[in-house]
């Protein structure tokens, strides 16, 4: 079996802030953050069969702000409020 390696966006539900990260482990690493921040909901992932396609969107999502508004455009999230991105912290 391949090993998936997974761009993810989560939006916390009170605030509207989102966190962008990527993982090998999808199901270990959400399972992270509910300890960590309970508050945020998986709303978004993308697969890619290596971790450096992976980090690139990782990269795009959080420093190209055409990247994250046309992901939340696809996700009908169209508020002009700009994304409190944070650094992984795996």
């Amino acid at each position: 079996m391949e090993t998936m390696f997974y761009t993810y966006a989560l939006k916390n539900r009170r605030s509207g802030s989102w966190y962008i990260g990527y993982t090998a482990d999808i199901t270990q690493r959400m399972s992270q953050h509910q300890k960590k921040k309970p508050e945020y909901t998986l709303l978004y992932f993308e697969t890619y069969l290596d971790s450096g396609t992976a980090r690139e969107r990782e990269r795009a999502l959080k420093l190209f702000g055409g990247a994250f508004r046309a992901l939340k455009k696809r996700l009908g999230e169209e508020s002009n409020i700009s994304p409190r991105m944070r650094e992984r912290d795996e």
